[in-house]
């Protein structure tokens, strides 16, 4: 992954929660004595405003609303930036899938198979899935099946990290 795209992404989350936060505090912890005292100037708890407490539903909904509408365009930019970007190959008959998860693994070895030249071998580097949660490969076996589903001739090779798949 791009050491800056992943910065802005970690940055612009920061920001989200931080704004988040600041609209929290002011919303919902306001102590000013007017502010706080009820329709016969009986002094309330400085964390109960009558007026916000019963707009603050409706306000909290409102900016989450905005805050998703805000943050969808630039996560599914930023996924589409790093799917697209080409990963280690020695050729481009050879594809690595370290690093990914699952349904991005899937699509680029869907892609990477649709495009591949008749006649040659595609190259899957999986990985044997020492690294996967509690040692289980997911993204290995997933490949498997995609193989299997779809009538492909492969053979594993490297104990089992890499798969070689004729393209007829």
């Amino acid at each position: 992954m791009d050491p800056v795209l992943l910065g802005i992404l970690i940055g612009g989350t920061v920001i989200v929660i931080l704004i988040g936060l600041v609209v929290y505090y002011c919303c919902c912890c306001s102590r000013g004595d007017a502010a706080n005292k009820d329709d016969r100037g009986q002094q309330q708890p400085h964390y109960y405003n009558q007026q916000r407490h019963q707009q603050q539903p409706q306000y909290q909904s409102q900016q989450g609303r905005q805050n998703y509408n805000n943050t969808t365009p630039n996560n599914n930019r930023s996924r589409d930036h790093i799917v697209s970007i080409p990963h280690v190959s020695v050729t481009p008959q050879e594809l690595d899938l370290h690093g990914m998860r699952l349904h991005e693994a899937m699509d680029c070895v869907e892609e990477a198979l649709d495009e591949a030249v008749p006649g040659t071998t595609v190259n899957i580097i999986t990985g044997r899935g020492l690294h996967s949660q509690g040692g289980i490969p997911v993204i290995k076996p997933a490949v498997e099946n995609y193989l299997n589903d779809n009538g492909y001739e492969y053979k594993w090779k490297n104990a089992g990290g890499m798969v070689s798949v004729k393209i007829e």
